[in-house]
Parts: structure tokens; sequence; C-alpha cells
């Protein structure tokens, strides 16, 4: 393969390199590869924008939705523009804009190694985001402002203290036993879901990792839970009781609306009313 590359570099004079994709239950050490093989081959002299940032991470259209709120929610809020987005960029020159970025937003596990990367070489430091709810949403809000030399936010939300309280009177009411399956940066999001509402969930991953417990896909499916199930949309078809919080688009099903926000305040919406319905 590597002669092979080498001959093709040669005869069409650009840079042709490999990744191991893995596409397994451990998957993200391909896009952890591919993401930092593309990082370092930026070589721009791009002049740092004090009010642009970028965001590293994600590999669905899902993921590019929540890319979308986070964008808003950061210029909504701080005044700050997105200068690249890894889910968007359409040729290998576009990464040379991630240096005119101020601070990077890591919304994924594998990309934290590029984002030490850009940190160590170019002083740019970065914050892991993937949350759902208001109290996460503020602290990462606020250690945005802390980076770039803002103010603290203050965002009073009646109507989302008013979910919040309904929906942790009616886990307490109805106790559900509930199982979260997923990959590690959803289930954080989910964890951090839960723990604003006080409720204990069991969280197992669906690729290995060193967070949470690992059980294989076809074995979870297999192991037919007794519990409400918050999952992708194919292991969500198994159970009677599911909330599918990723449609992955394997299943030749329509995936409908198309630009809904899984993360943040918006995400939290989402879930809590589909969950209502099936607890």
């Amino acid at each position: 393969i590597n002669s092979k590359i080498r001959e093709l570099s040669q005869e069409f004079g650009v840079n042709i390199f490999t990744s191991e994709a893995k596409l397994n239950d451990d998957f993200y050490t391909g896009l952890e590869n591919l993401t930092y093989k593309l990082a370092t081959m930026c070589n721009s002299d791009t002049k740092q924008d004090s009010k642009a940032f970028s965001i590293l991470g994600g590999y669905s259209g899902q993921d590019k939705n929540n890319h979308k709120y986070i964008s808003n929610l950061l210029k909504n809020n701080l005044d700050m523009h997105l200068c690249f987005d890894s889910l968007s960029n359409t040729k290998l020159n576009d990464w040379n804009k991630i240096l005119a970025g101020k601070i990077n937003i890591v919304t994924s596990q594998f990309a934290i190694k590029t984002a030490e990367y850009f940190k160590e070489k170019y002083n740019i430091p970065y914050i892991y985001y993937s949350s759902l709810g208001k109290t996460k949403e503020d602290e990462f809000l606020n250690n945005v402002a802390d980076l770039i030399g803002y103010c603290h936010i203050e965002r009073a939300d009646s109507k989302y203290e008013n979910i919040a309280r309904q929906m942790k009177n009616i886990l307490k009411m109805t106790m559900p036993n509930i199982i979260c399956y997923a990959d590690v940066d959803i289930l954080n999001m989910l964890s951090d879901y839960f723990n604003e509402l006080e409720k204990d969930v069991k969280l197992i991953c669906s690729h290995k990792n060193n967070i949470y417990k690992y059980q294989e896909i076809n074995d979870f499916i297999e192991s037919n839970y007794n519990a409400t199930v918050i999952s992708y949309d194919r292991v969500c078809k198994f159970y009677k009781n599911a909330v599918p919080i990723q449609n992955l688009g394997l299943d030749y099903e329509l995936i409908m609306p198309l630009n809904d926000s899984t993360c943040g305040v918006e995400g939290m919406y989402r879930l809590s009313t589909a969950l209502s319905k099936s607890i």
C-alpha cells in the first residue's frame, strides 16, 4: 500500500496518506488517528481572531446539528463566530482556518488528542462540551468567557426551571428503571441530564472506552433488559419502552426533523418530552 501511495503522490502531485478506519466497536481509534493526521498538516500563518472559535469532533448528521446549536449559543451569548468546523470542511486547506480561532470547542472524546496538539503547538486552548441541560450549558459558556476574557453570564429561565421540576416529579413518581446505551459522548450528555434531574440510571457504552462499561451491540439487544432504554434508533426498535437519542439512518428510514439539536437546553426539552411519554 505504501509503495502505491508514493507512486500516486508522485504521479498526481498530491499528498496521499492512509488512516486505519477500524469500523467496529473500537472505531473511535480510527477517527482519532484521522483527525489528528489532518490537523498536523496545518501550515498557515493565519492571524488569530479574538472572537473566533473552531469546533472539533462529531461524525454524524445529528452531530452537525449540535455543532450549529453550539455556534449559535456562542454567537448569541458571547458575540463569537465560527471559523472552522471539522464536520463542514470540504478540502484539506480548510484545516488552516482553525489557526484563526481563539479557542477550540471539542465535542467528541476522539478529538481531544487533536485539540491537545493545537494547544501545545499553537497555544490554542480547548474546552470539551457534550452535555444536556442548562446547568452544564451555563458552565460551558462561563468557561469560554473565562478563556477569552469576557464577564460571566447570568441566564434566568423560568420556563426551563418549570420543565426540569416537572421531570423530577415524573421520575420520582414513576420510578422507572432506565438504561442508556450509546457512545461515550452521548453517555456524557445523558449523565449530565439525569444528574440534573437527580435520577440514577445505568450507563453502558457501545464502544470500547476508559469511562463506562462496554457491551457489544448485539449482546445488548439480546440481553432484553426490563427497562426503558435510551439508545440508537436501531437498538430502540427491539425494546417496547425506548427513546432514540440518535438516528443513525442505518435502517433505511426517513429521519425527521432534519435540524433538531440533541444537546444543551434544546436537547433537554426534546428528550424530556419523549421520555415522559415512554415511562
